[in-house]
């Protein structure tokens, strides 16, 4: 979920973010990171289908159910201002998923 969102931002957004995780969530965050090929273009699907591509585990409800637990969990870490910026560059099909 995390590289999914990273790479759908620009690199200054998602630095803008970063600085905001806490420390343990913003080197899982960084991992793999490729700045030269970001922002990824993804609709909805695309970014729904990325994250559950990238999972370990069978998923026990929907991808978007789980896209949306994850995202309300980490905007407990991000400060209003920061989440509107994030939200301002997604695709409007995307924005709905973002709490």
């Amino acid at each position: 979920m995390l590289h999914a969102l990273r790479d759908r931002l620009t690199a200054d957004e998602s630095a803008h973010l970063a600085a905001q995780l806490p420390l343990l969530i913003r080197g899982v965050y960084y991992d793999g990171r490729r700045p030269s090929i970001v922002p990824v273009k993804a609709d909805r699907e695309e970014f729904l289908h990325r994250v559950c591509g990238e999972l370990a585990f069978d998923l026990q409800e929907s991808e978007e159910d789980l896209v949306k637990k994850v995202l309300q969990a980490l905007r407990k870490h991000i400060a209003a201002g920061e989440w509107e910026d994030v939200k301002s560059t997604m695709p409007k099909d995307l924005t709905s998923i973002l709490p």
